[in-house]
């Protein structure tokens, strides 16, 4: 897919470099890319992933997200976003054709039970026939299984509170809040 179809209707700040390269795969795993790939830097908690940049690049990356613009030499293209983790979403569901909105998602929240909650989900889905993965705190990061494009028909995704701050785009079709306990709260004072 062109660059220039897959961004043609996303908010992008600036773009340094050439719209008219191909893009084949998306990665927001630096060990994970390969010519033709559209990678991620992810500013995460521990490490900011605007440093794998220019590694990246060594091994065919053409496009790069950023959320600020990088020194980097060559015939990568910078694309400058505000988010880049809201934006990889957005991008993910333009490269797979809006693939997601058939998958249905079970999200389940709570203090205690959640791995356990998500991987009877899981199992019981998959003896009726249905192809499952489990992801988020257990299983498959979510950002990941979007990238590949697996065809699935549930995701079954373990979420912790403040995850749920940051999956402002992630709708779940069946939601389930298992218990509610004061560990952690003190997060939110």
């Amino acid at each position: 897919m062109k660059l220039k179809e897959l961004i043609c209707d996303l908010p992008v700040n600036r773009i340094i470099g050439e719209t008219d390269v191909n893009v084949d795969y998306l990665s927001c795993q630096a060990d994970k890319v390969r010519n033709n790939t559209m990678f991620f830097c992810i500013n995460g908690t521990k490490v900011d992933g605007h440093i794998f940049a220019k590694k990246v690049m060594l091994e065919g990356v053409k496009v790069v997200v950023v959320e600020r613009v990088l020194d980097l030499k060559g015939s990568v293209t910078q694309l400058v976003v505000s988010n880049s983790r809201i934006f990889m979403a957005l991008c993910a569901k333009n490269f797979f054709k809006c693939a997601c909105d058939k998958l249905k998602i079970i999200g389940v929240t709570g203090t205690n039970g959640k791995t356990t909650s998500v991987t009877m989900i899981d199992k019981l889905l998959t003896c009726v026939g249905f192809k499952t993965k489990t992801m988020g705190n257990i299983g498959y990061p979510v950002s990941q299984v979007a990238l590949d494009g697996t065809k699935l028909d549930y995701a079954v995704i373990e979420v912790s509170s403040f995850q749920l701050e940051h999956t402002d785009k992630l709708k779940a079709d069946i939601a389930v809040v298992l218990n509610l306990a004061p560990d952690h709260l003190d997060r939110y004072d």
